[in-house]
């Protein structure tokens, strides 16, 4: 503790000498002056006696108290209450003494003036009367009236001052007392701050309610568990290690404000299991009830190791700028957010997790998840699902949750790994839905809806051997409507088994589950390296996908067989316009005898029970190496297209197996290797084709059987004089043709130069 300084200085006038003086000069002047004088010297002594008695009550009774007061951190806790009365006291005598000097000043005030009155009307002031307006300081204060209103200015106010440092205390050292929640008591009764070193209570729960920091990097608490009891607010813990010996190391209870965690690292106590860390939890925040929430919860900069942090119904949180290390034993998530909690996850760095990075279950509502760096997951790197079950304290609700206006973006994740021989998916991001409850019923509203996924990075699909089930690489899995996923860079996303092509091993994955739709999105500027699918669609509605490219990502040579995949057994494509995307897909892969084995790439594949239908467009594209398989359009325009097909599958492929109507296919551009046809069609009604190109192509247009209704005009096919072509542009099939209906007209071929 520092040393005490005198916070009282006192000005006494010598009465003997200068008001004596004063007087008798002043006498020799006038009678009136003398007699007139000497009832203002009675009044002066009075004053001078007041003063006197304030000054004593001062000095022997306030300075000792104060005295007191300055040992009280030495004091031990049997102490405390004795050292506040006292505190108390001194306060009330303090009081008393400011006033009673007010009193005197008052009656002071009143005397100088009549003095002032009489003393400039009879004479000047003379030397001793101006020595008497000088303080001890030397500065002249005019007169005595001036000079002794300053000094108790002074004196008051040093007097307050030193109340102001008693009561409203700023710093406290824990070593002063007997134990951290002895300190932690005395802080919060005089509302200070908390410095700590080195404690070591490793039997202990310690509770905060006081703002605690750190002396210096090597400040710590080894401690059984720490807790943030209800109704805490505007309470920091900062700059500190905390040891503890619990699965749960900070917990934070309802209703609780303006909890502020900084610069703080967690670690497991030395005597914890590895099952113990295996549900391991570095801060744990519940508000336990819509009425009881946390609220402005910060958890910032800070560092937790073989733990995560879990918030439910946490009203404006920050969880930003901390690293979360799961060291391969944490099986839960390193951020689980749920029960309409909402808030920013920011600029984390999240590694090494046996289960997901983040997880914002039921809690998308307004929150952000930016910035965040995550490598090393098991699982899915952030998840925001929506799960129905019949369980009603587990499930997404009105009460507790959904996902909306949820923005995801600038965030990399990397290194993701599926679960050991369980086959599970591992998933870059998951907004998916989920209806497990006993009876099933899709309701939009409990749907994911208002969301941006955009600008992240997912990349690096963790190869490790699998001695049964083959894991689901997929970039995001989505489950949603009227929302937007834009220029997200999905790579290395590659099957676990040689030679395997699960067309789920995907990009993006628009799912169904129990009736859901996925409607009203709009997926843009998206790059995806996968070795098997860019996009899986269970179904897809009033949509658009547009400017994507699913192509060779030189660093690792993968390339997709399938640009879009619509289930074939009920995927719906409805409504939706595909248009300028880039595909690139793969002429070969190396089966499991490690034998070469050629394929084709197809941009879009429609095929079997799947619908691909209504208004939908599939226009302005770019695809090498790729086909359109597209048995199940309908009403649908394939127009202005540039197709660069490899192998015997035909540039555009509309074999339908029953009667399709209203397809257009115009002004497309086909540029193959001689070895297959521009346009195969069959089972089509209303059907056009008109305007498009063909070069080097075995055959233009193969109306191949059952057609009716058509017209086939304006196309033109290309070929070199050495080419195997067929001896018309168009040709016509045996079986179902109605040739009574089917126009052609202006179809050339033409010996390209």
């Amino acid at each position: 503790m520092a040393s005490k300084t005198s916070y009282l200085k006192l000005y006494k006038w010598d009465k003997q000498d200068t008001k004596q003086n004063t007087i008798t000069e002043m006498a020799s002047n006038s009678d009136l002056i003398d007699g007139e004088f000497k009832r203002q010297k009675d009044k002066l002594d009075g004053i001078e006696k007041d003063l006197n008695s304030a000054n004593s009550t001062i000095l022997t009774d306030v300075q000792p108290k104060i005295d007191d007061l300055f040992n009280i951190t030495s004091r031990t806790n049997d102490n405390v209450s004795s050292a506040r009365a006292e505190a108390a006291e001194a306060k009330v005598e303090a009081e008393k003494a400011k006033n009673e000097a007010a009193k005197a000043k008052d009656t002071a005030e009143n005397t100088q003036q009549e003095l002032n009155v009489i003393v400039d009307r009879v004479t000047d002031s003379d030397a001793m009367s101006r020595q008497a307006a000088v303080n001890s300081e030397g500065i002249d204060k005019g007169n005595l009236k001036t000079r002794l209103d300053d000094d108790y200015i002074k004196v008051t106010s040093q007097l307050a001052e030193t109340s102001k440092q008693l009561g409203d205390r700023k710093i406290v050292d824990a070593a002063q007392f007997a134990s951290l929640q002895d300190a932690i008591n005395f802080t919060k009764s005089i509302n200070g701050i908390l410095s700590v070193d080195v404690v070591n209570e490793p039997l202990k729960q310690i509770s905060i309610n006081c703002s605690i920091v750190g002396k210096d990097s090597t400040s710590k608490i080894n401690c059984k568990s720490i807790v943030f009891p209800m109704g805490t607010k505007k309470v920091d813990l900062k700059n500190l290690e905390i040891h503890t010996d619990m699965s749960v190391s900070v917990t934070i209870e309802k209703a609780t404000e303006d909890i502020d965690i900084e610069n703080v690292k967690i670690y497991p106590g030395t005597t914890v299991t590895p099952l113990n860390e295996t549900k391991r939890l570095g801060i744990n925040a519940s508000g336990v009830t819509l009425e009881t929430k946390i609220k402005n919860l910060r958890i910032k900069n800070s560092q937790i190791f073989s733990g995560g942090i879990q918030l439910a119904l946490c009203e404006d949180f920050l969880v930003q700028g901390n690293f979360i290390d799961g060291n391969w034993l944490n099986e839960d998530e390193l951020i689980h957010v749920s029960y309409k909690s909402r808030g920013k996850i920011l600029d984390n760095d999240l590694i090494n997790t046996l289960s997901d990075a983040i997880d914002v279950f039921s809690s998308g509502d307004r929150t952000i998840i930016s910035g965040n760096r995550i490598q090393g997951v098991t699982l899915q790197g952030i998840e925001a699902k929506v799960s129905l079950t019949d369980d009603q304290t587990n499930t997404s609700s009105d009460e507790l949750g959904y996902v909306e206006s949820l923005i995801i973006t600038g965030n990399i994740i990397r290194d993701i790994r599926g679960t050991i021989n369980s086959g599970n998916h591992a998933i870059g991001i998951n907004v998916a839905y989920y209806d497990n409850r006993s009876v099933k019923s899709f309701n939009p509203r409990k749907f994911a809806n208002g969301v941006i996924i955009a600008n992240n990075i997912i990349e690096d699909f963790y190869e490790i051997p699998y001695s049964s089930g083959n894991p689901i690489f997929q970039g995001i899995l989505w489950s949603g409507s009227n929302s937007i996923i834009s220029n997200n860079i999905i790579r290395g996303l590659k099957t676990v088994k040689q030679g395997i092509h699960e067309p789920r091993n995907a990009g993006i994955v628009f799912a169904e589950n129990n009736g859901s739709k996925n409607r009203n999105m709009i997926i843009q500027g998206n790059q995806i390296n996968s070795d098997v699918t860019g996009f899986y669609i269970d179904n897809l509605y009033d949509s658009v996908i547009d400017s994507n490219i699913m192509a060779k990502d030189e660093r690792n040579g993968l390339l997709p067989r399938y640009g879009i995949y619509i289930n074939p057994i009920a995927g719906v494509l409805q409504n939706t316009g595909f248009t300028t995307n880039q595909i690139e897909c793969k002429t070969s892969y190396i089966d499991s005898n490690n034998a070469v084995q050629q394929i084709t790439g197809h941009g879009i594949f429609a095929t079997g029970s799947s619908i691909f239908k209504d208004v939908t467009i599939v226009s302005g594209n770019k695809l090498r190496n790729a086909s359109l398989t597209l048995y199940t359009a309908e009403f649908t325009t394939i127009s202005q297209n540039t197709i660069r097909p490899k192998g015997n599958n035909p540039a555009i492929d509309l074999t339908a197996t029953s009667y399709k109507f209203g397809n257009r296919i115009v002004d497309n551009d086909v540029h193959s290797d001689g070895t297959n046809y521009g346009v195969v069609a069959m089972y089509q009604k209303a059907f056009r084709a008109c305007g498009n190109t063909f070069n080097r192509v075995l055959g233009g247009i193969n109306l191949a059987g059952y057609i009716a209704n058509a017209i086939v005009k304006d196309n033109m096919q290309l070929y070199s004089s050495g080419d195997t072509i067929n001896s018309s542009l168009v040709r016509t099939g045996a079986t179902g043709i109605d040739s009574a209906t089917i126009t052609q007209s202006e179809n050339t071929q033409v010996i390209a130069a």
